[in-house]
């Protein structure tokens, strides 16, 4: 394995055969150097992203949710309407055929 301490060892033993005396112009010091910055941890990223599809999915299964309660409400609110609506026409029908019987009766005589 060859490390860049290595590679910068090699490159200023080729300088100093060309008669180059000054490596430092066509190669820096590795020592010298910070090391390069380490990308985020692929672990982290994956589990992030991880983390907000599974927020996502949540705030979208609580809208779902959300929205069949509120049709739920809707249609019971809707059926009740129609039930109160029903059994007022079934009375008036009751009444209207209650007073047809009174008025029969009394257009008898009795």
């Amino acid at each position: 394995m060859v490390t860049v301490d290595n590679l910068y060892n090699s490159a200023k033993e080729v300088v100093k055969l060309v008669g180059l005396k000054a490596v430092n112009r066509f190669f820096t010091d590795p020592r010298g150097q910070m090391p390069p910055a380490a990308g985020p941890d692929p672990n982290m990223v994956a589990l992030q992203t991880r983390s907000e599809i599974e927020k996502t999915q949540a705030l979208a299964d609580i809208e779902t949710q959300k929205a069949k309660t509120q049709s739920e409400i809707s249609l019971a609110e809707h059926k009740f309407e129609l039930e109160r609506q029903l059994r007022l026409l079934d009375a008036a029908i009751k009444r209207e055929s209650h007073n047809q019987a009174m008025a029969q009766t009394m257009a008898r005589g009795w």
